[in-house]
């Protein structure tokens, strides 16, 4: 109901957070993945953030090309 809202996506970001937390992998990708970048201060951070958080599922996973795929997306979007 509230996931096109800017808290909404915000919530999913945390919630894949609180997932990765747990030890679950494919819920906590399934909410990083719900939530879109967004602009602004707090949002470069929360972006990289949520790029690293990615990238740390895929070395989990063993999927290391991805994960740098997803680490250098992270650089970028802290730039």
């Amino acid at each position: 109901q509230y996931g096109a809202t800017r808290p909404g996506r915000l919530a999913a970001h945390y919630a894949g957070v609180c997932y990765m937390k747990l030890g679950d992998f494919d819920s906590a990708m399934e909410y990083l993945n719900k939530y879109k970048k967004v602009k602004g201060a707090p949002g470069v951070i929360i972006n990289a953030q949520n790029f690293g958080l990615k990238g740390d599922i895929c070395v989990e996973r063993g999927d290391y090309a991805k994960a740098e795929v997803l680490y250098a997306q992270a650089a970028d979007a802290a730039d």
